[in-house]
C-alpha cells in the first residue's frame, strides 16, 4: 500500500527560507523503501530558483506541473508549492520525460516512448500511471496524449492533467516538471506497480444542466473533428438545433456537449463533457475525441452546477473511503464559471475532505481520468470542464 504526506512551501523568493520550510516539514515524515513526490506550483517558483533548490534537496524524484490555483490539505491559494509525497514498501514508482512534443504533428510517438521509458523502470506490471503535459490549446488537446498512451497500454488506468500557467494575469504555456527540470515542450509520466487499487470519480454537469438531451448521433468523425451528425453536415445540424458555436459563453453559463459512448454490447462506457473550439473546413473541432456513434447532448455550466457536481464527487468519495490520498484536477473553466467566487469550489473541497484525507487539488487545462476500469481494460479518457478525482 501507499502512504502519503503533503508538504506546503509558501516562501516564493528566498531559497534558504524555502529550504527551512522543507526541512521543518520533512522532520515528521518517515519514508519507506520507494518514494516519489507529485508536485504542483505557481510558475514563479521556477523562475525564482526555489523549485530547483527544493528538488535538489530531496532524496526522491518530483514529478508534476504548474498551475494557477491549487489546494494542499488546508491551504488554498494561487502562490502555493505543494508536494504530495507517496511512499511504499510494496509499490514502485518510475518516472520518465518525453522527447520534444512536435508543434503540430502527431504526439503519438513521443507519448508512447515516454510511457515505455516509465514502464521500463518497473519489475512488475503497471497498476496506475500519471501523465502531465503542457497546455497548448492551439496545437494539441488532451485526447491526443490519452489516445497515444492507451495505445501503449490499455489495461492500466491513466490519471493526469494539462499543466497551465499565467504571467501578469494572462495565460501562458504551462510547464511540466521532473526532478529539478521544467519543460514547456515535453510531457512527463509516472508508472506505478504493486499494491495500489485506485478509484476514480468525476463530475462535469448535472442532469439539470443538460438543456437538450440526445440531440444527435455522430455519423462521421475523425479523432476530435466531427463532420456529420444525424447524417447532415455539422453546420446544418447546428442550424437545425439553433446552436451557435461562436457564442459559447453567456454570463454565468458555458455551453458544451455531453458525449455518450457505448460499446458493442450497448453499454455506456464513457460519458464526458467537451466543448467545440471552432468550425474549420466543414468540420467541428472539439476539445476531445468524439467517435462515430457517440450520442450528443447540449449542456451548460453555471456557478450552481459547478458546486452541485463538486458535492456529488465529494459525496462519492466519503461514501466509499474513510481516508487515504486524494488527487483532484478541476478544469480552469469551472473556476471561470464561478465568476466573482473563483475559489469557491476549492474552498469547499478543502473544508469537506482535508480532515480525513491527504488532498491536493489542481486547476487544470485538461483532465485525464478513466470513465471505467474493468479487469481487461481501462477506458482512459480526456475531459473538458470536469472535476476528476483519484483516491488510493
Amino acid at each position: 500500500m501507499i502512504q502519503s504526506y503533503t508538504i506546503n512551501i509558501k516562501e516564493l523568493d528566498d531559497v534558504e527560507f524555502a529550504l527551512d520550510e522543507l526541512r521543518e516539514q520533512m522532520e515528521g515524515i518517515s519514508l519507506l523503501k520507494n518514494t516519489v513526490g507529485i508536485v504542483t506550483l505557481h510558475l514563479d517558483y521556477i523562475s525564482s530558483g526555489v523549485y530547483a533548490a527544493v528538488a535538489d534537496a530531496l532524496d526522491f524524484p518530483l514529478i508534476g506541473g504548474t498551475t494557477i490555483s491549487s489546494i494542499a490539505n488546508t491551504e488554498v491559494g494561487t502562490y502555493l508549492f505543494s508536494i504530495m509525497i507517496l511512499t511504499s514498501d510494496d509499490c514502485a514508482f518510475s518516472c520518465a520525460v518525453s522527447g520534444a512534443i512536435p508543434p503540430k504533428d502527431s504526439v503519438a510517438e513521443v507519448t508512447r516512448q515516454c510511457y515505455r521509458d516509465a514502464m521500463a523502470g518497473l519489475k512488475d506490471g503497471v497498476s496506475l500511471a500519471f501523465l502531465f503535459a503542457p497546455f497548448k490549446a492551439e496545437f494539441h488537446y488532451t485526447g491526443e496524449f490519452v489516445r497515444a498512451a492507451a495505445a501503449e497500454n490499455n489495461k492500466a488506468p491513466i490519471f493526469g492533467t494539462l499543466s497551465i500557467a499565467e504571467i501578469d494575469n494572462n495565460f501562458t504555456f504551462g510547464r511540466t516538471l521532473l526532478g529539478r527540470e521544467s519543460y514547456d515542450d515535453r510531457l512527463v509520466m509516472m508508472a506505478v506497480s504493486g499494491n495500489v487499487n485506485p478509484k476514480f470519480y468525476m463530475g462535469s454537469v448535472s442532469d439539470a444542466a443538460i438543456i437538450m438531451p440526445d440531440v444527435g448521433t455522430v455519423t462521421k468523425s475523425h479523432e476530435n473533428i466531427v463532420t456529420e451528425i444525424n447524417g447532415m453536415s455539422i453546420e446544418d445540424f447546428f442550424k437545425k438545433i439553433d446552436y451557435n458555436p461562436g457564442d459559447m459563453v453567456k454570463g454565468a453559463q458555458v455551453a458544451g456537449f455531453m458525449v455518450k459512448e457505448k460499446n458493442e454490447d450497448g453499454e455506456v462506457v464513457s460519458n464526458k463533457l467537451t466543448g467545440i473550439l471552432k468550425i474549420e473546413d466543414g468540420g467541428g473541432v472539439f476539445g476531445g475525441d468524439i467517435p462515430e456513434g457517440a450520442v450528443l447532448s447540449v449542456a451548460t455550466t453555471s456557478k450552481e452546477d459547478v458546486m452541485t457536481t463538486a458535492r456529488d464527487v465529494v459525496d462519492k468519495i466519503k461514501e466509499n473511503h474513510s481516508g487515504g490520498a486524494v488527487i483532484l484536477f478541476s478544469c480552469a473553466g469551472r473556476m471561470f464559471a464561478l465568476l466573482n467566487e473563483p475559489m469557491k469550489e476549492y474552498q469547499y473541497l478543502r473544508d469537506e475532505l482535508s480532515d480525513k484525507f491527504n488532498i491536493v487539488t489542481v486547476c487544470s487545462g485538461g483532465e485525464i481520468c478513466p470513465t471505467l476500469v474493468t479487469d481487461t481494460k481501462a477506458y482512459n479518457t480526456g475531459h473538458n470542464n470536469t472535476l476528476v478525482a483519484c483516491v488510493f
